[in-house]
């Protein structure tokens, strides 16, 4: 889908709650390919720190890129 939007040489913007925590880019390798993906086309990452926050644990589960 990415691929077909480029081609297109408009602005877009990828958003959703994607259930996969994109802190772990670094030590979870589908995550890792995931963002490896969006870099690849272009997109970066709006947000850049957790999102759901709890007394064990912070994920950054939301997403948005341009």
């Amino acid at each position: 889908m990415m691929d077909i939007v480029n081609s297109e040489e408009k602005n877009s913007v990828l958003m959703g709650d994607i259930n996969t925590d994109l802190l772990k880019f670094v030590t979870y390798g589908k995550t890792n390919d995931y963002v490896g993906g969006l870099f690849s086309h272009g997109y970066l990452p709006v947000i850049l720190k957790p999102t759901r926050i709890s007394n064990s644990s912070a994920t950054s589960v939301g997403h948005i890129s341009y």
